[in-house]
């Protein structure tokens, strides 16, 4: 074993091996609150409704972003954005994706020209976690998991929802199989949603390192509003990304997903196929680390309708 004599000037400045930066920030700008009737409908503010959902398109921002932002980077349409550099140009990058496109010209405008899938696997993911993620992993799990729901009075919506609360009372014991499910890797939208229709793609078990089955799944129209524009990548063509949790073992050596599924609470659910038609149930968020895509995760209840 070498032994290294600190010089004067290492002693007065020590090399710290990150540069930690503060966590951007994610906000609300326009209500969520709206409600839609299943049997109706209509939009409605009851809590009596049969089933109750957030349909409305929520406008969200990443705030308080502790970065500099290129010139270059402002006027560009979302599909010139994708080409610039992350590093350049994330804060906005991020808060163009987080739009919900709202009509179907949009929708078609973005599923005609798919943004690039290589864009989120790489740049964005890997700037935040070059930027923030070691930042982020010192939060406890259980200081995540207050965080990640906020002010949401989760036991109230299972009350004031029958439907709601078989599915879902229960399923605050995934989180234990969650391990860093917290801000700013995810906003929390609403914590139990359901959503129905058909499945477009599979990723199998096997081939995902962190033991989740990947779906992406076309929405009814009560649904579509759900989605944001950074859903309508080459791989979710649209469709809300939907996870089921720990289906197979977790091999994964990222340190966001070390110790996932160690608790053994997700349940097994039946491997969709393409062009099954499902009913999901569960943790409606916003994958900020990923590029701000709307996902159902985690899934606490999915059936096969046909």
């Amino acid at each position: 074993m070498f032994w290294h004599k600190m010089l004067p000037h290492e002693m007065e400045h020590p090399q710290q091996p990150y540069q930690l930066s503060p966590l951007p920030d994610v906000v609300v700008i326009s209500p969520i609150d709206r409600t839609f009737n299943s049997t109706t409908g209509d939009n409605s503010s009851s809590t009596n409704n049969n089933i109750t959902f957030v349909y409305s398109s929520p406008d969200i921002q990443l705030v308080n972003i502790p970065e500099g932002i290129d010139s270059s980077c402002y006027g560009l349409t979302v599909h010139e954005l994708v080409n610039k550099s992350t590093d350049l140009c994330y804060g906005i990058q991020v808060n163009e994706l987080l739009k919900h496109p709202t009509n179907q010209t949009q929708r078609e405008q973005l599923l005609n020209q798919s943004l690039p899938d290589e864009f989120f696997d790489k740049n964005m993911t890997g700037h935040f976690d070059k930027k923030y993620l070691l930042q982020y992993l010192k939060k406890s799990h259980y200081q995540q998991l207050q965080e990640l729901f906020g002010h949401v009075n989760y036991s109230l919506i299972n009350e004031n929802n029958n439907q709601m609360s078989t599915e879902c009372s229960n399923s605050s014991s995934l989180y234990n199989d969650f391990i860093n499910p917290g801000p700013t890797r995810f906003f929390m939208i609403h914590p139990c949603i359901t959503v129905t229709r058909n499945v477009t793609l599979v990723h199998n078990p096997a081939a995902g390192l962190d033991g989740d089955t990947v779906f992406a799944l076309q929405l009814d129209k009560p649904y579509s509003n759900l989605v944001t524009t950074a859903n309508f990548n080459s791989k979710m063509t649209g469709g809300i990304w939907v996870e089921l949790m720990c289906q197979s073992l977790n091999n994964a050596t990222a340190l966001v997903h070390k110790g996932d599924c160690s608790a053994g609470t997700s349940p097994q659910f039946p491997l969709p196929a393409v062009g099954d038609r499902v009913n999901v149930t569960g943790a409606y968020v916003i994958d900020i680390r990923e590029g701000g895509h709307a996902e159902i995760h985690p899934a606490f209840a999915m059936s096969i309708l046909s």
